[in-house]
């Protein structure tokens, strides 16, 4: 009989031992999941954040390709302010600006009481405008236009009938030390037979009806059109601030006397409740 008491003791002992390890492993978990839920990141993480790249250019540069063709349209993509041979008079060109709010306001100066029909009678070398989606720009190089090409003129714009891309002739090639260089006029225009009153350059542009070798044409202004500005600059990004306080995480005794305290509890509990 003793020796059964004593095999029952001991294995509520350990029964009681078992629970007392069980309950030290659950407050270590609970300390370590509340740890971690308030666990301030390190600076390493910090640093570690994704940061916003600069914006690249070089997409807009490929949307913005200049046209060199002529006819306005180069690599399948057609470049002109407004559909292609769509404009044969000044009434077609006036209906198709007031139906474009783009247009509108591209050509909100034009003269419409001084507008009329032209052609070039040569090649010439000019700056176009071009069209890509809602914005308008110049090209920054020259494009031959050919012979007959058709314009309509208010004095001031240009706009080729073909695609309504209004262009500027150059100015003429000033005059090098010690060298009397002859100005570039704008060609004339031959008017064809049984066709529309065509008028030549020089009357466009109210110019003087005999020049003299030293007359220079005047500069015509090129309105630019309305066009998103192009940020190069990468975004600001602020440096990480100081790292905040790290919550501190018990200690290893700490857990280790709260797992003995509350075995030793479990003890005197049933040592009064036997």
């Amino acid at each position: 009989m003793p020796v059964r008491k004593k095999r029952t003791s001991i294995k509520k002992h350990l029964i009681l031992f078992s629970k007392g390890i069980g309950a030290v492993a659950l407050v270590v978990l609970a300390v370590a999941a509340i740890s971690m839920f308030f666990r301030s990141p390190s600076v390493e993480e910090v640093v570690s954040l994704p940061v916003s790249q600069p914006v690249s250019i070089e997409s807009s540069a490929e949307e913005f390709e200049e046209p060199t063709d002529p006819s306005g349209e180069m690599n399948g993509k057609w470049y002109g302010l407004c559909r292609k041979n769509s404009i044969q008079t000044v009434e077609d060109f006036r209906r198709t600006v007031q139906n474009d709010s783009v247009l509108a306001v591209h050509f909100a100066s034009f003269d419409w009481e001084n507008a009329q029909l032209g052609r070039q009678d040569q090649e010439t070398k000019v700056h176009v405008a071009y069209r890509k989606d809602d914005v308008i720009r110049q090209t920054s190089k020259l494009v031959k236009l050919p012979k007959g090409d058709q314009y309509i003129t208010d004095g001031t714009h240009i706009v080729r009938t073909a695609c309504c891309n209004d262009y500027i002739v150059p100015p003429p090639v000033l005059p090098s030390a010690g060298k009397n260089i002859p100005p570039v006029y704008p060609p004339e225009v031959t008017p064809s037979a049984g066709g529309p009153p065509v008028v030549t350059l020089t009357e466009a542009l109210n110019l003087p009806p005999d020049l003299d070798p030293g007359y220079v044409l005047p500069i015509i202004p090129y309105e630019r059109s309305h066009q998103p500005p192009i940020d190069i600059h990468p975004p600001i990004v602020p440096p990480p601030g100081p790292p905040s306080e790290p919550v501190p995480e018990p200690g290893t005794m700490l857990l280790f006397g709260s797992g003995l305290g509350a075995l030793a509890a479990i003890f005197r509990k049933k040592r009064r409740h036997p």
